[in-house]
């Protein structure tokens, strides 16, 4: 329990730090929206790319744990996505209701906290959760939000739509390109690792 309390309060206090430099009015209104990008479109799949490149694909099929995760988030989303009795709710409602309990925040609380609780072999199943996460939890909810919304004519075209949706996610693109990498049986180049580790 020490082990975690002690690898969590440096990210809370970092979290704490970024709040108290934007009430003290340190870094301006727009740096919340800067540093969001940053972190979604440049750092945040930087890490997940190398990451990915580095892993062995021998490895990857931890069963148990792909289906503990995957299981607790499909209970999860069902629960909230259900029909209630405290009124009607429709599709999209329920679909966002249902990926606001089911999302596991991965991406930008999971990766730091594995990296400090269990180093950097944890990087690519917090990856991989991030994978999952980005591409089926989301795919399915923005699937379904599609469908209620009617915007494109017929499952294959909302399918098409959503699949170019999630292709331009880099929280999705990086690792699978990272990956398709590692498939390779190739290192990175000195000169890229560098970069991306950058």
């Amino acid at each position: 329990m020490n082990a975690v309390i002690t690898a969590a309060l440096p990210v809370f206090a970092l979290i704490l730090t970024g709040w108290l430099a934007a009430r003290w009015r340190i870094l301006g209104p727009a740096a919340t929206d800067a540093l969001n990008r940053y972190v979604v479109y440049l750092s945040l799949p930087a890490l997940l790319f190398r990451a990915m490149t580095q892993v062995d694909l021998a490895h990857m099929a931890h069963w148990g744990f792909v289906g503990a995760f995957a299981g607790g988030i499909a209970v999860t989303f069902a629960l909230s996505f259900l029909p209630r009795k405290r009124g009607p709710r429709g599709l999209t409602d329920r679909s966002i209701e249902g990926l606001a309990a089911a999302y596991a925040n991965a991406g930008y609380m999971g990766i730091p906290l594995c990296l400090a609780l269990f180093g950097a072999e944890s990087l690519a199943p917090a990856a991989f959760t991030t994978l999952m996460t980005a591409s089926v939890l989301f795919g399915f909810a923005i699937a379904l939000i599609e469908f209620d919304r009617q915007q494109a004519p017929g499952l294959g075209a909302t399918l098409v739509k959503v699949g170019r949706a999630l292709m331009r996610n880099p929280l999705l693109a990086a690792p699978v390109l990272g990956l398709a990498w590692a498939g390779t049986g190739l290192a990175l180049p000195e000169g890229l690792d560098r970069y991306v580790s950058l």
